[in-house]
C-alpha cells in the first residue's frame, strides 16, 4: 500500500499570493465503508453537514485548508458554519496557543517547529484545528507534513483513530515531535559553548 494521499485539490482563489506561499487549496477526505477517500469540496461540505446530525462518533470527514484567502474565509464562515471569531483568528494568524470551546466543536491553535539543518534556523508553523464529534477542519498557511502524515495513518489504520479526539491527539503528537530536532540542536549548541568556556 502506497503512503501517498490522492489529493483532489479544489482551488478557491485564483489569485496567487506569493508572500504567503502560493494559491489557496482545500483538500477533503471522507471515511467510507471502503476506506478513506479524497472527495470534492461540495461533497466535503455535504459530508460535514451530515456528520453534524448523525449519532455515531466515528470520524467521517476532514477538510484541510491551506493558505486561506477571502474565498476561504467566506467558506469557513458561511458554508462550514464556523464561528466568526475563530475564522478571524485563522485569517489573521499569529495567535497565542489556545483551546476555545464553541457550540458543537473545539478550536485549537498550536505551533509546530520546522528546523532547517543547512541554515541552522527554526521556523514556527501555526496550525488551527476545528474538532467536532465526527469532523475536523484544519487551517494553516503552508503545507504541513504532520497534517499529511496523520491523514495517511488514518487511512492505513482506521482502528487507530476511532474518534476525532484521537485524530486531534495525532496532530498534537506530531507537533510535540517536531520540536525534538530543535531540542537536539540546542543541546549540541549548549555543549559547544560549555567546551569553549572550559577551554579558555
Amino acid at each position: 500500500m502506497t503512503n501517498q494521499v490522492d489529493h483532489r485539490a479544489v482551488r478557491l482563489a485564483p489569485l496567487l499570493r506569493e508572500e504567503q506561499g502560493g494559491p489557496a487549496t482545500v483538500h477533503c477526505y471522507a471515511h467510507r465503508e471502503s476506506g478513506l477517500h479524497a472527495i470534492s469540496l461540495e461533497e466535503g461540505i455535504a459530508e460535514l453537514d451530515r456528520a453534524r446530525i448523525q449519532s455515531t462518533r466515528k470520524p467521517t470527514i476532514w477538510i484541510d485548508i491551506v493558505n486561506p484567502g477571502p474565498a476561504e474565509e467566506t467558506l469557513m464562515r458561511d458554508r462550514l458554519g464556523l464561528h466568526q471569531l475563530a475564522v478571524e483568528d485563522c485569517m489573521r494568524g499569529r495567535q497565542r496557543p489556545k483551546l476555545d470551546r464553541y457550540n458543537g466543536y473545539l478550536f485549537l491553535v498550536v505551533y509546530a517547529a520546522r528546523f532547517n539543518q543547512e541554515r541552522r534556523r527554526t521556523a514556527l508553523e501555526e496550525l488551527h484545528a476545528f474538532v467536532g464529534e465526527q469532523w475536523i477542519v484544519t487551517v494553516h498557511e503552508h503545507k504541513m507534513r504532520l497534517v499529511n502524515e496523520v491523514i495517511i495513518r488514518w487511512r492505513n489504520n482506521e482502528a487507530m483513530f476511532p474518534t476525532t479526539a484521537s485524530l486531534a491527539h495525532g496532530l498534537l503528537d506530531g507537533v510535540v515531535d517536531s520540536y525534538l530536532p530543535v531540542v537536539d540542536h540546542l543541546g549540541v549548541h549548549v555543549d559547544d559553548i560549555g567546551h569553549q568556556i572550559l577551554s579558555d
